[in-house]
C-alpha cells in the first residue's frame, strides 16, 4: 500500500513497538515490528525514518545512534541536542506520539547499524536496530522518487491532499496531488452540468 494511503487509512495506528519506515528507495511504506530491519537505498538519494513510541514518553529524550550494541553506539542526533548533525536530523511530533529521522545525500560510508532511542527510567532504551543498506544507483539516470508524503483532510468530504516532496541527486521538488476520489464527483458533476445546458 502507498505511503499516503497507509498513513491516511482510518485503521493505521502505529504500535509504540514497531518502526515505521518511509524510504526512497522503493517509495514503499514498511511497518515492522521491535527487533531487526533491513532498509535498502541508492547513494545520493534520502532515507526518512519514524519511530512511533508510547504516548506517556513525550518528555522523554529520543535520539538516533549508529551501532548494533547499544554500549557502543554513537548518537548522531538528539532531541535535546544537536537536531542536526551534517546529513543526518531527528525531530519529535509528540502530538502523534513519533520521532522522525532523515538521512540524506547517502553515500556507501553510511552504511550499518542503527538504533531509535529513547531515555528509559534507569537506562536508554533501544526501540529497534536498523540496518541500512547503500546501494550504488544509475549515474547517468535522473531518479525522482518520493521522499516523503503528507496528508491533509480538509472538512469536504473525501477531499485529500497529498504533499510529495520529490528529490534527485541535484535538486528537490516539492508539488501537491489531489486525489482522484475528490476529481471524479467533479468530472461527473461538470458532465451532467454540461448535459442540463444541451
Amino acid at each position: 500500500m502507498p505511503c499516503d494511503r497507509l498513513a491516511s487509512h482510518p485503521r493505521f495506528i502505529p504500535s509504540p513497538s514497531s518502526l515505521v519506515l518511509c524510504y526512497l528507495s522503493s517509495g514503499a511504506y514498511m511497518r515492522v515490528n521491535k527487533g531487526h530491519v533491513k532498509v535498502s537505498a541508492q547513494v545520493g538519494h534520502s532515507v526518512n525514518i519514524t519511530c512511533p513510541y508510547n504516548i506517556l514518553s513525550r518528555q522523554s529524550q529520543k535520539s538516533w545512534c549508529r551501532g548494533k550494541l547499544y554500549d557502543s553506539c554513537k548518537t548522531m542526533v538528539s532531541t535535546l541536542g544537536p537536531m542536526t548533525n551534517g546529513r543526518v536530523s531527528i525531530w519529535d511530533d509528540p502530538s502523534n506520539g513519533a520521532f522522525h529521522v532523515t538521512m540524506s545525500a547517502l553515500t556507501e560510508k553510511d552504511a550499518g547499524w542503527y538504533q531509535c532511542v529513547k531515555s528509559g527510567f534507569l537506562q536508554p532504551q533501544t526501540f529497534s536496530h536498523v540496518y541500512l543498506n547503500v546501494t550504488k544507483g544509475d549515474e547517468n539516470r535522473l531518479h525522482f522518487l518520493p521522499q516523503s508524503t503528507i496528508t491533509y483532510s480538509n472538512n469536504f468530504p473525501h477531499t485529500l491532499f497529498t504533499v510529495v516532496t520529490y528529490t534527485t541527486r541535484y535538486t528537490t521538488y516539492t508539488g501537491s496531488l489531489i486525489h482522484t476520489s475528490l476529481l471524479l464527483p467533479i468530472i461527473l458533476l461538470c458532465i451532467t452540468a454540461s448535459s442540463f445546458q444541451l
